[in-house]
């Protein structure tokens, strides 16, 4: 993930902890979402970012709804997004 991505998902976590948005998920939930954005990273610093693309959608795809409440959705979109973009994916990348 570049230094970009990671200020903006650092940004997006600040501001949702500041205006009182921070929920906290399931500790189930919490530690699969984990461990799918590792493997969605590893894949990414591989190069392959349509598999990691994946994980990242297979952990947004487990945050209940509406899965905007939740701050893991915004990083999660921002890491779809990059993946997208990585991929010269414009619109899709414009759409997470």
């Amino acid at each position: 993930m570049n230094n970009l991505v990671k200020f903006i998902i650092s940004l997006c976590l600040s501001i949702n902890l500041l205006s009182g948005y921070a929920m906290e998920l399931p500790d189930e939930v919490h530690s699969k979402i984990e461990i799918l954005s590792a493997q969605g990273n590893s894949l990414a610093e591989s190069g392959k970012y349509r598999e990691a693309t994946e994980k990242f959608i297979e952990a947004l795809e487990l945050l209940p709804e509406p899965i905007t409440d939740w701050e893991t959705c915004t990083w999660l979109l921002v890491a779809i997004g990059d993946m997208n973009f990585l991929q010269r994916a414009y619109e899709p990348a414009k759409m997470a």
